[in-house]
């Protein structure tokens, strides 16, 4: 059977915060857990949330979208996907 891999709280929260600084989060896009509230699973799976901000420029559109596809590349190296927090 295999065994749960886990990280404690600390280091989760200190890898997570690197990552955001490394993303650049502001207030339309965001790095996160996607499992934090409980829902259904017991591990981490970082995830992107981004803000429903209008039409824009074609230019501000593929910043954007630049932006959108770093953080998703953060989420899919983060080194602790799918280990389980231990508080």
């Amino acid at each position: 059977m295999d065994e749960k891999k886990t990280v404690n709280y600390k280091d989760y929260e200190a890898e997570l915060n690197r990552i955001k600084a490394l993303v650049d989060v502001t207030n339309d896009i965001n790095v996160e857990n996607l499992y934090r509230d409980g829902r259904s699973r017991d591990f981490i799976e970082l995830g992107v949330r981004w803000s429903g901000i209008g039409t824009m420029s074609a230019e501000d559109t593929r910043a954007f979208m630049e932006k959108l596809e770093k953080a998703a590349k953060a989420c899919d190296n983060f080194k602790y996907q799918g280990y389980t927090i231990v508080y």
